[in-house]
């Protein structure tokens, strides 16, 4: 591909979505070791890219230097990704997160999400991984994938994300997830980064102690009373959606980062 007025000079892989898009299958990652340590080394065909060959390095022959490719950047926020969640395992987890398909609509959406930092609300189904991934590699975005309950990382976010990605798990009854979720929208609100979340549409019914989903009656009067009651919040909760579980001053702040009507 060539640009208008630059008629036969190479052009950056980095500089196309739907190319990096398309080499997305291609791209493996290794852990090398030496003197310095150990760090990741990522490798894409060396055709795929006319002016680094997949390097990120260019060398000028004439000026005896080398200069980075756009792809460093692309290397560098994927390796801040596969650091936090796949160190041991960074190659699996980067073809199993490319195997998993994002529709155009999400791709779209993504994209948007990184210039107006306004994220998404998305079914359980959809795989956070895969678009953390494809955030970090087709758009350059430093990203976080977490689940929302890591405590640590909701009171210091790594790597200061542009777009955060979580794993819901769907206990958003449980008071502990709601205030680990509290703390994730109030740092993206403060940073001006985008939220992802995969979480359900409705709440979950509440299980009683025996592990049904209502409450079972009793021969006691009293009790069966108070059974009764329990049965009827559980059953109106199952009409609620899961973010009426945050306290309002939660859900206000929350409508600055994250569109709940979006689903994939």
């Amino acid at each position: 591909m060539n640009l208008p007025g630059n008629r036969g000079a190479p052009v950056c892989l980095a500089t196309d979505p739907a190319r990096l898009h398309g080499v997305l299958g291609a791209l493996s990652v290794s852990i090398e070791h030496d003197d310095r340590g150990s760090r990741f080394k990522f490798r894409i065909p060396e055709d795929a890219c006319a002016t680094c060959h997949g390097s990120g390095r260019m060398e000028n022959h004439a000026l005896r230097t080398v200069e980075q490719c756009g792809l460093v950047t692309r290397y560098a926020r994927l390796g801040s990704l596969l650091l936090r969640v796949a160190p041991e395992e960074p190659d699996l987890f980067l073809k199993n997160a490319a195997g998993s398909p994002v529709s155009p609509a999400g791709m779209d959406r993504l994209q948007r999400s990184i210039t107006t930092r306004i994220g998404a609300c998305v079914a359980p189904g959809t795989s956070a991984a895969s678009l953390a991934l494809r955030a970090a590699w087709v758009y350059g975005a430093r990203v976080a994938l977490c689940a929302t309950s890591d405590f640590s990382a909701a009171a210091n976010p790594p790597g200061e994300p542009e777009v955060v990605f979580l794993e819901h798990g769907g206990n958003t009854w449980d008071q502990s997830a709601i205030e680990a979720l509290d703390l994730w929208i109030g740092w993206c609100q403060r940073s001006a980064a985008a939220l992802w979340i995969s979480a359900p549409a409705l709440l979950p019914a509440a299980k009683d102690k025996s592990g049904g989903t209502d409450a079972k009656p009793t021969t006691n009067p009293g009790w069966g009373r108070v059974s009764r009651q329990v049965a009827a919040r559980v059953a109106r909760a199952r009409d609620r959606h899961w973010t009426e579980s945050l306290p309002p001053a939660a859900r206000s702040r929350l409508a600055e980062v994250c569109d709940i009507r979006v689903s994939f």
